[in-house]
């Protein structure tokens, strides 16, 4: 009779190949079988890279929204950096149970940074609330990522978001 856990962990926010550094991130596991009413579950943060070694970063428990014992984990927006193009993050969480096998599974990512910022203008620079027509112009802003918002924010005003499109 076979008594080892099994199960498979997959993301379910923010789960592009390079995800956004603005949003949080949740990965889940889901366990088959009467193991897994005992299971315990403990997740790490590593980076990795094209020579597959694994250097482990302090997970804390500020970094993130759930306990790291918990079968899933959602890691806090703002809390991981960009990385050099040649590395990605790899979240690891292992099951275990007080007597036999654990068994253990893996979410690999890249995080994208935020924008590199470029230049913004508006003409005209005065004017009056709701008569005149003002144009903003933004050049030479930069991100990893095809789409990004940018909220455009005035001496006690808010503007809509404007989507910009980068082929970078």
């Amino acid at each position: 009779m076979f008594n080892g856990i099994v199960f498979c962990s997959r993301c379910l926010i923010n789960c592009d190949e390079i995800a956004s550094f603005s949003t949080r991130i949740s990965v889940t596991t889901t366990c088959t079988g009467r193991a897994c009413n005992a299971a315990k579950y403990q997740w790490q943060l590593f980076t990795t890279g094209d020579d597959r070694e694994l250097n482990e970063i302090s997970l804390t428990r500020d970094m993130t929204e759930t306990a790291l014992n918990l079968p899933g984990i959602i890691i806090k927006k703002n809390k991981l950096k960009q990385l050099d193009p040649h590395l990605s993050y790899l979240l690891k969480v292992t099951v275990s149970q007080d007597v036999g096998p654990s068994g253990n599974a893996a979410y690999q990512f890249r995080m994208n940074g935020p924008p590199r910022p470029g230049k913004c203008t508006v003409t005209p620079t005065h004017g009056e609330a709701l008569e005149t027509k003002f144009v903003f112009e933004c050049l030479d802003w930069q991100v990893r990522r095809i789409n990004f918002s940018l909220v455009i924010g005035l001496t006690g005003y808010l503007i809509p978001s404007f989507t910009f499109v980068s082929w970078d």
